[in-house]
């Protein structure tokens, strides 16, 4: 670059893509040296510098994924990526389903590859043992991984141990509502429209309802629904002993769901899960490295029959429960499932370990 003699001392500040701002006193205007920004990206069979990997590649790193109170990893990449279409299934601890750039088979699902392994469901993983996370986007997947990776394929690499010790303690607590709820009638309207479609139909009022026989006013989606907690506790300690370097961590999370069940074997779609891992690489030579790749999972998913339709159209008129009999309420005249019964008794719970 060319000198200039100032006669005066005077700051010059130089500001440019990729390069530092350097802002000194002096008769001569200098550049600093170059400082390149490198990222390096999972690729299928190794890692790259992010510069040098001529396919489709969408990267997502620990940060993304630390802040995002999400029981499965995946919930927490909607909508960073793009031709990465994720779909949540709306259950505590549900799997969502990962379209890369459209549907590529009717039947195939996205291939995960969690440290060099492979599997098709993640939701036993902790996104905060996640240090990045790599979708590959282009046929490349295919090429790699065969026919089942149709679908597109995602690579997962967990945290490692390196540097000075660090301890890390996690912990949050949310809550959930569903919105937008539909604006269903109550017990009066409901009369008065039952008894103009009598009239309309018949002529008659003939078989006509009135508040006394009916005194109930339900709204099914207040029986069914509920403001529920989500919430999540992690510890994790990762560093470097000399060669031996190690990463390990445990978390539990609890999402109770919004459907709310009574009294019973589970709360009707609640989800929780503890989890375990152990990390650990010792460096034997310079070219011999050693170690280990521990975790340990332990899921709970509350299963329940989905009320939601029966409680679209049930009729405000009835009551959850007989006041009489102390038994759920039945709707004599209608081929309609009591929502409240059937959310209360047609439950179960599948307990699920990996390891």
């Amino acid at each position: 670059m060319k000198q200039t003699n100032l006669k005066y001392s005077c700051l010059i500040a130089v500001l440019y893509f990729g390069m530092n701002v350097n802002g000194q006193v002096t008769p001569q205007d200098t550049l600093p040296k170059e400082q390149k920004i490198e990222e390096v990206v999972m690729i299928g069979y190794g890692s790259q510098k992010k510069e040098n990997v001529t396919g489709s590649i969408g990267l997502v790193s620990a940060k993304d994924l630390a802040d995002k109170p999400n029981s499965n990893p995946l919930s927490s990449v909607q909508g960073k990526l793009a031709g990465v279409n994720i779909t949540n299934v709306g259950t505590p601890g549900g799997s969502p389903r990962v379209d890369i750039r459209g549907v590529g088979s009717l039947t195939g699902n996205t291939v995960f590859i969690v440290d060099g392994m492979i599997t098709t469901d993640i939701s036993y993983l902790n996104p905060q043992d996640i240090e990045s996370m790599s979708v590959l986007k282009d046929p490349s997947s295919l090429a790699i991984f065969g026919a089942q990776a149709a679908n597109g394929a995602v690579l997962i690499k967990t945290k490692t141990g390196k540097g000075k010790p660090v301890f890390s303690l996690n912990s949050y607590i949310g809550f959930k509502k569903v919105t937008n709820i539909p604006k269903m009638v109550n017990s009066n309207q409901y009369i008065e429209l039952y008894n103009e479609k009598l009239i309309n139909d018949n002529g008659s009022s003939a078989g006509s309802l009135s508040r006394a026989n009916f005194p109930a006013d339900t709204n099914w989606y207040d029986e069914i629904f509920r403001t529920s907690i989500i919430n999540a506790n992690d510890f994790s300690a990762m560093g470097s002993l000399g060669k031996l370097n190690y990463y390990g961590s445990v978390g539990y999370l609890k999402d109770e769901g919004n459907l709310a069940a009574g009294s019973g074997i589970n709360s009707g779609s609640g989800f929780g899960r503890f989890n375990a891992k152990l990390n650990l690489s010792y460096k034997v030579t310079d070219n011999i490295t050693i170690g280990n790749n521990f975790s340990f999972s332990k899921m709970r998913t509350d299963i329940s029959q989905n009320p939601l339709l029966t409680a679209f159209i049930a009729p405000p008129i009835f009551s959850p429960m007989n006041s009489a009999t102390g038994n759920y309420q039945y709707f004599n005249g209608y081929n309609i499932a009591n929502p409240r019964a059937q959310l209360d008794q047609f439950r179960s719970q599948k307990m699920r370990k990996d390891c």
